[in-house]
C-alpha cells in the first residue's frame, strides 16, 4: 500500500495541481468558497474533461468513492488534520494542519 501526499498551496484561494495516482494522470483544481467556508475540488482528465466537479473536501471520507468513473484511478483520496482530528481544513491549514492524501489501495 503507498500513501501519498498531494501538495497544496493555501496561499492561494484557487489553484490546480496535476499529478499522477495510481498510474493515471489527473488535473486537480482547487477552490476556496468563501459562503461555505468551505474547500472544494474539481477533478479533471488530463484534456480538462471533468470527472467530478465541486466536491466538498471533507475530512476523512473518501472524495470519490461513490463515482464509478473507469477514468478514477483505484484507491480513494481523503484528508487527515495533523494537528486536531475532527477539524476541517479551512482557508488556511489545506497543505499544513490538514493533508490530502492518497491510497492506491494496492498491497505489497
Amino acid at each position: 500500500m503507498a500513501i501519498s501526499i498531494i501538495p497544496t498551496d493555501a496561499q492561494q484561494i484557487a489553484f490546480r495541481q496535476e499529478m499522477t495516482l495510481n498510474q493515471v494522470p489527473l488535473n486537480l483544481r482547487f477552490y476556496f468558497n468563501s459562503r461555505s467556508e468551505r474547500w472544494k475540488l474539481d477533478i479533471l482528465d488530463v484534456n480538462d474533461n471533468p470527472l467530478i466537479l465541486g466536491r466538498t473536501i471533507n475530512l476523512g471520507l473518501d472524495l470519490y468513492n461513490r463515482f464509478a468513473l473507469s477514468e478514477l484511478p483505484e484507491g480513494f483520496l481523503s484528508t487527515i488534520n495533523l494537528k486536531n482530528i475532527t477539524a476541517e481544513a479551512t482557508l488556511t491549514t489545506l497543505g499544513s494542519d490538514v493533508l490530502l492524501i492518497f491510497d492506491d489501495e494496492v498491497e505489497e
